[in-house]
């Protein structure tokens, strides 16, 4: 579906605009990364939930929900200080109630909360859940 690209582009775009102001690795799916040892870096995913119609009629429109979700990645002895600084970096950029727009795409955040921890060999893991909706004209 096209709209699920669009909405991602939505998504990185601010992400990418996250990047200018606070320069870090940044590595979306499908990209060859090798992280660099004792450097932070970020990984990110877009997990589309469901699109369904949230009002009664023929013409209504389509709501597409979702989770952005991003990995921090620190050096292990760095752990959950520099993880929570980069979050709460990030949680500026993807406030509650935030809209996107990006070629005519509009996307509303609708959750900012944080997920797992993993401890994986050489890297301490945060990772970030951005709730997401976006409605889309039938």
């Amino acid at each position: 579906m096209a709209i699920q690209s669009d909405i991602e582009a939505v998504l990185n775009n601010r992400m990418d605009a996250y990047d200018i102001a606070y320069p870090i690795d940044i590595v979306h799916p499908n990209t060859d990364y090798s992280p660099v040892e004792g450097t932070n870096y970020l990984q990110v995913y877009t997990l589309h939930a469901e699109t369904f119609q949230p009002e009664i009629g023929q013409s209504s429109r389509n709501r597409a929900v979702g989770i952005y979700q991003i990995n921090i990645n620190v050096p292990i002895g760095e752990g959950r200080y520099q993880s929570n600084l980069i979050a709460t970096q990030l949680q500026e950029y993807f406030k509650r109630s935030t809209g996107l727009t990006y070629n005519d795409v509009d996307v509303i955040i609708t959750k900012f909360y944080f997920g797992s921890e993993v401890k994986n060999g050489a890297w301490y893991t945060q990772i970030i859940n951005v709730g997401f909706r976006s409605d889309i004209e039938n």
